[in-house]
């Protein structure tokens, strides 16, 4: 699967996680980094205490990853 093709599917999804609170972020990467084998995959960062229920594992037929990232605590 081409870059392009990746970035069509994060342009058409994205906007749809984006709307979730809990959703900071899609991007694409590679399975391999996330205990899958070498293909590559999108991966979805979410907030640390993001209830992650309802969260596609695919997106047209490529592997979704779930990141939790920390939220930066305000001071």
């Amino acid at each position: 699967m081409a870059d392009q093709d990746l970035r069509d599917i994060i342009e058409r999804h994205g906007p749809g996680l984006l709307r979730r609170s809990d959703v900071t972020g899609l991007a694409q990467g590679n399975a391999r980094e996330h205990g899958g084998a070498d293909a590559p995959c999108l991966v979805l960062f979410v907030t640390e205490d993001a209830d992650t229920h309802g969260l596609p594992d695919q997106l047209e037929g490529i592997p979704v990853y779930v990141v939790r990232k920390p939220v930066p605590r305000q001071q």
